[in-house]
C-alpha cells in the first residue's frame, strides 16, 4: 500500500496537467486528498472503527464525506478515483496509455484492500486451535513418563519449560490471526497511513501536515 500510494501521486502530478502557475490543479490536489482519505479509511475499516469518528479521515475526506454511509466506503473512494480519471481522459487530459497504467494501480490499490479483507474477516477455525491444545497436552502427560528414570526429579521443571513454549507459540498464532486490531502487536496502521498522507501531500508542495506517529512512552507503536 505504501508503494502503490507513492507511485500514485506520481502518475497524478506527473500524467495530468499542473495549474497556470505550475502548481498542482484542482484534479491533482482532489485525487492526492482522496488517497490520503483512502488509507485512513482502510485503516479505520481494518479496525472495526466508526469513520466519523476519525479526525484524519474527516480532515482528508473533503466532499468525499457524503460517502461515509456506504458498506464499502474504500471501494466507494477508489471508484470515485476511476471516474475522475476517466472523465479526465475523455475531456483529452490523458491519453489511453496513461489512464491504462492508472487502471492498472487502481486494480493494485483493491488487491491489497482485498488481502487485508480476507485477513480481517477470515478467522481459523476452531478445530486448529482445539488440535493444538490437546496435543500439548497428551505430551504434558507423557513426556514425564518416558524421561522420569533417567532425569529424576529435574522432568518437572524441564516439562513445564517445554509446555510451556509450546503454549506460548499457540498464543502467538492465535494472537497473530488478527493483525489489525489496537493491541500492542498489531500492526501500526496508524503511523503507516499518516506518513502515507505526509508523503503524497510533501509532492504537491504541502507543508502544514500532520506529524508522523512514534512509538510511546511503553515503546508502542500504534
Amino acid at each position: 500500500m505504501v508503494n502503490a500510494s507513492r507511485h500514485f501521486t506520481n502518475q497524478v502530478l506527473s500524467y495530468l496537467p499542473r495549474a497556470a502557475d505550475g502548481g498542482p490543479s484542482e484534479l491533482q490536489r482532489r485525487l492526492v486528498m482522496r488517497h490520503a482519505a483512502y488509507v485512513h479509511a482502510l485503516r479505520v475499516l481494518m479496525r472495526a472503527q466508526n469513520p466519523a469518528d476519525d479526525a484524519n479521515l474527516m480532515r482528508t475526506i473533503g466532499e468525499d464525506r457524503v460517502l461515509i454511509g456506504r458498506s464499502n466506503l474504500t471501494y466507494s473512494l477508489v471508484a470515485a478515483q476511476q471516474r475522475d480519471v476517466v472523465e479526465a481522459a475523455n475531456r483529452g487530459d490523458l491519453d489511453a496509455l496513461r489512464l491504462q497504467s492508472f487502471d492498472q494501480t487502481f486494480a493494485e490499490l483493491l488487491g491489497v484492500q482485498g488481502g487485508c479483507e480476507r485477513i480481517k474477516k477470515t478467522p481459523m477455525p476452531r478445530g486448529y486451535a482445539f488440535i493444538a491444545e490437546r496435543l500439548v497436552m497428551f505430551f504434558a502427560l507423557l513426556l514425564p513418563f518416558s524421561l522420569a528414570e533417567t532425569l529424576s526429579w529435574a522432568i518437572v521443571p524441564i516439562n513445564l519449560l517445554i509446555c510451556l513454549g509450546f503454549q506460548l507459540i499457540s498464543e502467538a498464532g492465535r494472537v497473530l490471526e488478527d493483525p489489525f486490531t489496537m493491541f500492542w502487536n498489531g500492526l501500526p496502521l496508524s503511523q503507516l497511513s499518516t506518513m502515507i498522507e505526509v508523503n503524497v501531500r510533501e509532492e504537491m508542495g504541502d507543508t502544514n501536515l500532520p506529524s508522523i506517529p512514534t512509538p510511546n512512552e511503553d515503546g508502542i507503536l500504534m
